[in-house]
């Protein structure tokens, strides 16, 4: 009876994410068409209509491209614990974890959805949250090492942003360089993270803030013997980090260029105007992990308003068409792929198990 009580208050937190990211996507969409004056859905589809095959083609081609290199890594963080799966396999987890992070207020909302199917895939639950801990760390150098790239190359990008918006890039590039400090510290300074640990809760058990001591020692401590294991994986394969940096760089590179596909489908550009279109999505990019709202909807929106006023003359038409394309469109793709996978485990779950020969 608790365990049903259980499930459906999570199926109950699960549709409420849901209709959350509905209600505010809806909203922003809708205060980016009412910024514009002469916005009509007829002249979006012209807009849309008028646009290079090639380069549509080319933009969601970028979408599977993000979704397949993320499978990629997490293929190879478990090979690398001995647990060979199918590419198939890792499309499913890496779509389940885009999914609900897109819809839930934290980047890494969608590890337990990942960590499910990997754990109906045999991998226990341990491994399978050192390997996502892992990934979401290499995640925030991925996007630290474009920003600080495009800051070289292209200082002027950076400076176009009003001074709001460059605050919320600082903000996202100070959170992504405390999740790598962390990971590094965890890594590195397991004796000190332990006595920091420890010195907390004795504070917080004193002034009560801490009920059951006990409950969260031990949390902690399996917390910490996880950090312990990926750093033992790490010490003894020493090839791993780079394969697993190549993979999220690309990942990363990929959803990038979407709007920069889409752009170049809709407008008579060059290679220099389309990698200014790249890098200021970027920014962008470090700009959105600075509030945790579902797939940082709004944020997002504002900050590519204001990094793309200068370069494009249909400002409305080019957010909706790029952001269309590599978020909704993906969130709509990853759903459809982590739905039909829960389906199919849920069927195999239920399927009954057929007598063995010794049991006839």
């Amino acid at each position: 009876m608790v365990e049903q009580d259980q499930k459906e208050q999570s199926l109950k937190r699960k549709l409420l994410w849901v209709f959350i990211f509905i209600l505010v996507a809806a909203a922003s969409v809708w205060a980016v068409i009412s910024r514009s004056e002469d916005f009509t859905l007829v002249k979006f589809a012209g807009y849309i209509a008028g646009s290079s095959p090639f380069y549509m083609t080319a933009a969601f081609v970028s979408v599977a491209a993000y979704v397949f290199f993320e499978g990629c890594a997490l293929l190879h963080l478990l090979s690398c614990f001995g647990y060979k799966q199918s590419l198939r396999s890792g499309i499913v987890y890496s779509s389940a974890d885009i999914y609900v992070s897109s819809i839930t207020p934290s980047a890494s909302g969608g590890q337990p959805a990942a960590a499910y199917f990997m754990y109906r895939s045999g991998v226990p639950v341990a491994v399978s949250t050192v390997i996502l801990f892992l990934n979401i760390s290499v995640y925030a150098v991925s996007i630290l090492s474009f920003t600080l790239f495009g800051l070289i190359v292209r200082p002027h990008i950076f400076m176009g942003f009003d001074n709001f918006y460059k605050l919320l890039m600082l903000i996202g590039f100070l959170a992504q360089s405390a999740l790598v400090a962390f990971f590094i510290i965890v890594m590195k300074f397991e004796r000190l993270v332990e006595w920091t640990c420890s010195l907390i809760i004795s504070v917080l058990s004193k002034i009560r803030i801490i009920k059951n001591r006990k409950a969260v020692e031990d949390k902690v401590e399996k917390s910490i013997e996880q950090y312990r294991t990926c750093a033992t994986m790490l010490g003894r394969k020493k090839g791993i980090m780079p394969k697993l940096l190549l993979f999220n760089f690309l990942q990363r590179a990929s959803i990038i260029a979407v709007p920069m596909f889409t752009y170049l489908a809709t407008h008579d550009a060059g290679i220099s105007e389309a990698f200014d279109v790249w890098l200021t999505q970027a920014y962008v990019v470090l700009g959105a992990n600075s509030i945790p709202i579902p797939g940082a909807v709004g944020v997002t929106d504002a900050l590519m308003l204001n990094g793309f006023r200068n370069i494009t003359d249909n400002l409305t038409e080019f957010e909706l068409l790029g952001r269309g394309v590599s978020f909704y469109c993906c969130v709509l793709i990853c759903g459809i792929i982590m739905l039909t996978s829960y389906i199919c485990v849920k069927r195999r779950m239920n399927k009954p198990i057929p007598n063995t020969p010794e049991e006839i």
